[in-house]
């Protein structure tokens, strides 16, 4: 019995011993915390943006007469300059009309003459010959319109049953329209020979002289208009660049306004950013911007805001809110950096910058009372210490009093730690 009793106060000493040791231990090891050291060097404030690149010389081409594109020249990603031409038009009927108007201006400067001279019986038989070949002319044009209406009619019952296309439709208008313009000009023309017959008969007047000279006056600017429509068949471009898209094919027909190619210098290139007005505080021209993103891959590209637009524009968020926001333009060098208009691009705006800041990680510091703090380790146990702080962005905060370089600094720090804890 007795060496039993011996035995368990044996091993109850043990335990007790063991259990010390554990405590001395435990003690001795202190909390678990991750730290990060002060650190000295440039530092800066920025506001993080998505900005779209864009280009300062755009311009899209639009047609600028009806017809059909008799031959695209240039395609997507060609260069060009203000030398290429990008597509002709078909111009047939131009031409026809011009010879028309050619026509009518020789018999108004001959209809001038003979009023300027003497009045002869083969005058009036010539006017007459005129008249009646105007009146055949129009004849014709006029059955011609009538055909092309009637033709059109049909495309349209066709089209309402789904048995044509649009586009066939809209051709057939644009022969409508042709002939509509033809028969207009020459019922002008019939009006006018019968005017001049109608001089010849009365006999000739000071008063008819002038109604003479300004016809033909009227046929010289219809030339000149027709001229200048034949010349807009030939497209080129109005600047230097490359062709972002085209839109024109072969044989598709245009009317005034239709678009035919977009055109940019990549030259240009600059970064379009919306700011929301109120962090617009301290942005100005001349500011830097660093460029990133995905596009770039590890690359970054400083860049100079240029341009500030001069009223905020409003816009609603994603979220229904009511943001007005102020453009501004960020240019950047542009060369080797392959960055084509549209492309997403993440963009810092650098408001402020001490290039001999002490900063510590932003999720070190935390509020106290309406006070910054830090926890400090101090030889393996915290310190609780307040501090100012200055410039702050996405990742570190600037220590303007309370810290020194190379100090250790609590990252996290959970809401059980109290100063004066030991921690490992």
């Amino acid at each position: 019995m007795l060496k039993i009793l011996k035995s368990k106060k044996v091993i109850i000493g043990a335990v007790v011993i063991l259990v010390i040791i554990i405590a001395i231990v435990a003690g001795q090891s202190g909390a678990d915390v991750r730290i990060e050291s002060v650190k000295s060097g440039a530092m800066q404030e920025y506001i993080s943006l998505r900005g779209k690149v864009a280009l300062e010389k755009n311009q899209k081409i639009y047609s600028q007469l009806s017809g059909i594109v008799d031959e695209v020249i240039v395609e997507e990603g060609e260069n060009v300059d203000t030398q290429s031409q990008l597509l002709k038009i078909d111009v047939e009927d131009l031409d026809l009309a011009l010879q028309r108007a050619h026509a009518s201006y020789d018999a108004a400067k001959a209809s001038l003459a003979e009023l300027r001279g003497s009045i002869k019986p083969e005058q009036i038989k010539q006017a007459e010959a005129q008249l009646e070949q105007a009146k055949i002319m129009e004849a014709a044009a006029q059955k011609e319109y009538e055909y092309k209406k009637d033709q059109l009619e049909k495309a349209r019952t066709l089209y309402e049953n789904d048995a044509t296309s649009a586009q066939e439709l809209k051709d057939i208008q644009i022969l409508v329209d042709i002939a509509n313009d033809t028969l207009r000009s020459a019922k002008e023309s019939t009006t006018l020979a019968q005017y001049n017959l109608d001089l010849l008969r009365k006999g000739v007047s000071s008063s008819a002289i002038e109604v003479a000279e300004a016809n033909v006056k009227q046929a010289e600017l219809q030339i000149k208009e027709l001229e200048s429509n034949i010349g807009k068949a030939s497209i080129y471009s109005p600047i230097e660049g490359t062709i972002l898209a085209k839109y024109a094919e072969e044989r598709m027909v245009v009317v005034p306004g239709t678009p035919l190619y977009e055109i940019g210098d990549y030259h240009t290139a600059y970064v379009s950013v919306n700011v929301l007005v109120e962090d617009m505080v301290g942005i100005k021209i001349g500011q830097k911007a660093v460029l990133s993103g995905d596009i770039l891959e590890d690359k970054e590209i400083e860049g100079i805001i240029y341009n500030i637009a001069p009223k905020a524009e409003t816009s609603i968020s994603s979220l229904g809110v009511e943001q007005q926001k102020v453009e501004m333009k960020i240019s950047y060098d542009n060369n080797g950096v392959n960055l084509r208009p549209g492309y997403g691009i993440d963009v810092d705006i650098i408001r402020k910058e001490n290039t001999t800041a002490l900063y510590i990680p932003e999720e070190a510091v935390f509020d106290m009372d309406g006070e910054d703090y830090v926890f400090v380790v101090e030889e393996g146990k915290l310190e609780l210490r307040k501090i100012t702080i200055g410039l702050e962005n996405e990742d570190y905060i600037e220590a303007v009093e309370g810290l020194v370089e190379a100090e250790k600094v609590v990252l996290d720090p959970e809401s059980d730690l109290k100063p004066g804890i030991k921690v490992k």
